[in-house]
């Protein structure tokens, strides 16, 4: 049984000016490091999907609701922005040819936004209004906020200068609950809030500690539901909590340094269904996770959705705010219940021991509060059984140009084969059998296979293959045949390996007359017992070394 860590602190109000409403409470939940290098962009779904952009690998990373990696997709060029909508659409940024591609959840290509590529000069941030499906650009490049409908571009707002609706460098971008935008102003250093079509409100500007007002870095904006927006200072290393309406700071959560709970370049934030703030910190290579007031913290572990039978699965809801708290866990839309291998269906941490089979299936937990109920999204679970050898493959001793067979035999559920010679792996051979047509003497050497499928992996024991080649020369040169005194027989043969000479009085009975190890090339033999034979005939032939034990 794998053991299930989760990192949890009390939550804390943060401490700042004097504001209207009450101080988020922020609870430290942990971070995300499983394939990123460089996170910069974030996004969450209606269901808890977590969408992770890492521009400098090229490649968005999808965790979902429980952590696990779900998708990923690569070789993107430089994606910047990222956002979906209420339909699961995905829309994404890219850097290199100035466009937004939009992808259905699977991530096929449905349009482009606007002209498509070189629409934007920096599609930096993207917003989505829940209202109306309406999507905010912060073309950060152009110093303007564009609006499309669908494909077409229906708006834009703002241009390059330090007045009322203007901008330099726009970089961070959110939609209210209540369909105002709001824009981070980064080097103007403040907020500023517009109506849906683009009509100026007000602004809040910023201050940064003891430098002057323009010295922040701040960007990645992000509005909860209890009257809150958090940005991101990549200068200072912090994310800071304002209130929406009067724009007083209630304080800082984490700090700069490398520690949990800390940032470096932090570059981006979301919020999920279940009020978990997300920072994106660059520099560490990371998101870190927060908990928001009430709010729910799902975990897995192992955190893949394929686990091998017989171990033990680990569901953890962990609720925030004022209690209490009760829970229900479902597989299949239908309630479990403690006995057997379950335990914990109604508490917070629901434990599968030796699962099996049977076990799989898509888990959720509903959480009653006195705030009222919410449902989890879905863990889709798979028990596989894990793969086991049960006949490894036999090592060979065979002439160069034979044709050479190996063969393991597996249990498990659909496994998979990835055959090695030396250690490399070789292209292509990916069946339960190898075969080499012709064996060559690069061929010789060490065979395993690798037998796998998503609930583990083993490797055979392995299999030597010999490959040897027969002499190029064997041949008679003469013999010396004197009265009363035995033959002499000098011989021409490859120098360095083992031969038998044998002979016959009638090609029917040959006799083994010696063995010998050519060292020359050419050498005398002599036959003792040939004196005064009337007929003798020899043949000599190649003896192959015995393979190595």
């Amino acid at each position: 049984m794998k053991t299930l860590l989760v990192m949890l602190a009390c939550g804390t109000a943060l401490l700042g000016a004097a504001v209207r409403g009450d101080a988020p409470a922020v609870t430290p939940l942990g971070m995300y490091l499983t394939s990123l290098s460089a996170p910069a962009r974030l996004a969450a779904d209606v269901v808890g999907n977590l969408y992770v952009v890492d521009p400098l690998a090229g490649n968005v990373i999808v965790f979902d609701a429980f952590g696990r990696v779900r998708a990923s997709r690569s070789g993107l060029g430089r994606p910047l922005g990222i956002a979906v909508d209420s339909q699961g659409r995905i829309f994404l940024g890219a850097e290199k040819s100035g466009s937004i591609s939009v992808y259905d959840a699977q991530w096929n290509l449905l349009y482009k936004l606007g002209a498509g590529d070189g629409e934007f000069g920096l599609p930096n941030y993207i917003a989505i209004d829940p209202a109306s499906n309406t999507v905010f650009v912060a073309d950060s490049a152009a110093n303007e906020i564009k609006v499309y409908s669908g494909t077409a571009l229906v708006n834009r707002f703002g241009s390059f200068g330090s007045l009322n609706g203007q901008f330099d460098f726009p970089a961070g971008v959110g939609v209210s609950a209540g369909g105002e935008v709001w824009v981070v102003d980064q080097n103007n250093d403040r907020v500023q809030v517009f109506d849906r079509s683009g009509v100026y409100l007000r602004q809040i500007n910023f201050r940064s500690g003891m430098f002057s007002d323009r010295t922040g870095r701040r960007q990645g904006l992000v509005l909860d539901k209890a009257g809150h927006f958090f940005v991101a200072d990549s200068f200072q290393g912090t994310v800071t909590a304002y209130d929406t309406a009067t724009g007083a700071a209630y304080g800082s959560v984490g700090s700069f340094g490398v520690l949990a709970g800390e940032f470096n370049l932090p570059a981006a934030t979301a919020i999920d269904p279940y009020n978990r703030l997300y920072v994106a910190s660059t520099g560490n290579g990371r998101v870190e996770m927060f908990g928001l007031d009430k709010y729910i913290h799902l975990t897995m572990e192992p955190p893949t959705p394929v686990v091998a039978a017989g171990t033990a699965i680990v569901f953890t809801a962990i609720a925030g705010g004022q209690g209490p708290f009760t829970f229900q866990w479902l597989r299949n839309s239908v309630p479990l219940s403690d006995g057997g291998s379950i335990g914990g269906a109604t508490n917070g941490v629901l434990t599968i021991t030796g699962a099996g089979t049977t076990d799989g299936g898509a888990y959720s937990v509903i959480v009653t509060g006195p705030a009222g109920t919410i449902t989890s999204s879905l863990a889709q679970v798979t028990v596989q059984i894990p793969p086991a050898i049960l006949a490894g493959p036999a090592g060979a001793t065979v002439l160069r140009g034979a044709r050479v067979e190996f063969s393991v035999a597996a249990s498990g559920d659909n496994p998979g084969y990835q055959w090695k010679h030396e250690g490399l792996e070789l292209p292509g051979e990916t069946n339960s059998t190898l075969v080499l047509t012709e064996a060559q003497t690069f061929n010789a050497g060490l065979y395993k296979v690798i037998v796998k499928n998503d609930a583990g992996s083993v490797v055979s024991p392995p299999a030597l293959l010999t490959v040897l080649v027969p002499p190029q020369i064997m041949e008679f040169l003469g013999i010396a045949m004197l009265p009363e005194a035995p033959s002499v027989l000098t011989l021409n043969s490859d120098p360095g390996a083992s031969y038998e000479l044998d002979v016959t009085t009638n090609f029917t009975d040959w006799v083994l007359c010696s063995t010998f190890t050519n060292d020359t090339g050419t050498m005398d033999l002599t036959d003792p017992d040939s004196t005064n034979a009337v007929k003798r005939y020899y043949r000599f032939r190649w003896l192959p070394p015995s393979p190595a034990p």
